[in-house]
């Protein structure tokens, strides 16, 4: 339980995924270029454009840093110190995904895929895989839909819910 596993997308669920950390990477590599057509070796002053140039890229650089770990992080499961045996781990996850009103896509004696969301979002796709000691969660924007940078954090809510109701009865 110590390594815990990530989402497998294709490739091209991959790019869809990771775009909204491209936006300020563009956005830094032209106030990189700005910065390098203003620079002149002989000097500059405090207020001169050199200086906020090279503020906009470092403030691009780290929105797009932040944007791609907190993106890269939620493709990681969560996992939740629970044993089901097989049939309870299909029960439950019906019962779940009936009081969330999530539809079922998947659901067998060792992995659930739930679809889910509300107003706010283009779809949530819920993954729960049981092992015998435990079960990993796993909850992000639908790879199969629009891209989505998951605001109201919807997913951390519904992996909180999830494992609320594994630990308790349902």
């Amino acid at each position: 339980m110590k390594k815990f596993k990530r989402i497998s997308l294709s490739k091209w669920q991959y790019f869809w995924h990771f775009l909204p950390g491209f936006i300020p990477l563009v956005l830094s590599i032209s106030s990189a270029n700005r910065f390098l057509n203003l620079y002149k070796p002989n000097g500059f002053t405090i207020d001169s454009p050199i200086i906020s140039s090279l503020i906009s890229f470092l403030f691009w650089v780290s929105l797009a840093a932040v944007m791609f770990y907190i993106k890269a992080n939620r493709l990681k499961f969560v996992p939740v110190a629970v044993r089901l045996k097989p049939e309870d781990f299909k029960r439950r996850i019906t019962e779940i995904s009936e009081a969330e009103k999530w539809s079922i896509i998947k659901n067998n004696k060792n992995l659930a895929v739930l679809r889910g969301g509300s107003g706010w979002t283009f779809g949530l796709k819920i993954t729960v895989m049981r092992y015998d000691k435990f079960v990993l969660v796993n909850s992000i924007c639908d790879p199969d839909g629009h891209i989505c940078i998951s605001i109201f954090n919807e997913n951390e809510g519904n992996i909180k819910r999830i494992r609320k109701k594994l630990l308790n009865r349902v």
